[in-house]
């Protein structure tokens, strides 16, 4: 009975293996992708993408101008004053990066991104249409690039009172 109870303190002491560990402190794979993004156009923001970690979810708002005006290039030439809403309706880390679904809150249509961070820096992005609707004779619209201006306090559970 001693020389169980001494094994049982001598494993019950050990610490616990770093692979344990990792497993244990394991990362949303939104993590990275969580907190205020914004694209500024002639100086000037024009976009602001808010993605908030809730738990293993990811959910959020895109507000930009409703109506924007492309060069031949596919890049910005100019935009309304008009801002549109969108919330973010659902979110999926794939090999290509972080693509949203979301929901026009004044139109109810929906349409797709897809956000891909940069390499060589975490806090930039490109983030571009993916799947909708160009009128022809537009030209395609190049992804925008997008810095993280936030990083959001992580979420703790609230204390018991």
């Amino acid at each position: 009975m001693a020389l169980l109870l001494c094994c049982w303190a001598t494993a019950w002491c050990q610490s616990i293996p770093p692979s344990t560990k990792a497993k244990a402190e394991s990362v949303s794979p939104f993590e990275q992708y969580a907190g205020d993004w914004t694209s500024l156009f002639n100086g000037r923001p024009w976009l602001l993408l808010r993605l908030e970690l809730h738990l293993d979810t990811l959910g959020g708002a895109l507000v930009h101008a409703r109506t924007v005006e492309l060069n031949d290039n596919g890049e910005l030439k100019s935009m309304g004053e008009e801002q549109a809403i969108e919330t973010v309706i659902n979110a999926e880390v794939n090999p290509d990066g972080l693509l949203l679904s979301v929901k026009d809150t004044e139109t109810q249509k929906t349409g797709r991104y897809l956000m891909k961070l940069l390499p060589s820096d975490k806090d930039s992005a490109d983030l571009k249409m993916v799947g909708m609707e160009v009128r022809p004779g537009l030209p395609k619209p190049k992804p925008w690039r997008v810095t993280k201006v936030s990083v959001p306090a992580r979420e703790k559970a609230a204390a018991p009172q």
